[in-house]
């Protein structure tokens, strides 16, 4: 990171702040708040300003919450948090990072475990999470009517619900999210989408991801347009299921929620023509 001054964060460098409270309290929009390894015993931090915060070490530079906290708390636009491990003890009583109705948050290199809800945004636009290790929390990532979302290269195992994806504003053809090279292992659901209905397609895209070991690797209800292509399904007990409203009444209307499946490996499927998907 360049531009603006740095402030420090533990360490034994003369001006080192001893908390990250207090470094954000005292910094300036464009700073950049370094922090050293160590346990941070920190909880409800908001970042209200255009600032850089970043961990020495994913690893070893360690936010440890507390029970029934937000951990982190987002609160401005153009915000990088990298490099650092967000936990909570007691195990699933906390919420790890959440921001909502922000625009071009980055969080890269982070660990977040141990929550109810590891990682919360709505409402948001063009954020991005790159390189995050989310692990047994009970839902790891919950996104909620976001715009131009992508979720690369990250690892999300042991959670309830891997990522819980929900709604899209109506008629809005900017919006999208985009699910890409991620790993999702050993989640009771790895992907849940519900109520992504959409009269055109393109509004999520997932792809070049693998499902593997999960008790079920996509689960979509009422959920339109989606494109799923590229990915591996290795090991999982179901690798989708699909489900939509059913009432007589309804059965024209919902009928139009489907996907666009295209170009998955599915380990149980032998043949040589595409794989069908059946659903309830």
């Amino acid at each position: 990171p360049s531009g603006g001054n740095w402030l420090y964060v533990g360490g034994n460098g003369p001006g080192n702040y001893s908390t990250i409270k207090a470094a954000l309290e005292n910094s300036s929009a464009g700073n950049t708040i370094f922090v050293y390894h160590g346990l941070y015993n920190e909880w409800s931090i908001s970042v209200k300003k255009t600032v850089q915060l970043i961990g020495e070490d994913k690893e070893s530079t360690i936010i440890n919450g507390s029970k029934g906290s937000l951990i982190i708390s987002i609160e401005a636009d153009q915000v990088l948090f990298s490099g650092f491990t967000i936990q909570n003890q007691p195990v699933g009583e906390s919420v790890g990072i959440a921001f909502h109705k922000m625009n071009n948050i980055t969080i890269s290199h982070t660990i977040v475990k141990g929550n109810i809800c590891g990682i919360f945004d709505e409402y948001s636009q063009n954020c991005l999470l790159d390189d995050v290790t989310i692990v047994g929390n009970h839902i790891g990532m919950q996104i909620w009517d976001v715009k131009e979302m992508t979720i690369s290269h990250c690892f999300f195992a042991d959670n309830y619900l891997g990522l819980n994806h929900e709604g899209f504003p109506p008629k809005e053809p900017e919006a999208s999210v985009l699910i890409q090279d991620c790993n999702f292992s050993n989640n009771s659901c790895a992907i849940n989408l519900n109520e992504n209905c959409r009269d055109d397609h393109g509004s999520t895209t997932i792809e070049h991801n693998c499902f593997s070991h999960n008790e079920e690797g996509i689960g979509t209800f009422n959920s339109q347009g989606v494109e799923i292509r590229q990915n591996n399904f290795i090991g999982n007990t179901h690798h989708v299921s699909l489900y939509r409203e059913s009432p007589i009444l309804f059965i024209p209307v919902y009928l139009k929620c489907r996907q666009n499946w295209s170009e998955n490996y599915w380990d149980n499927w032998k043949s040589s023509q595409p794989c069908p998907l059946r659903g309830t």
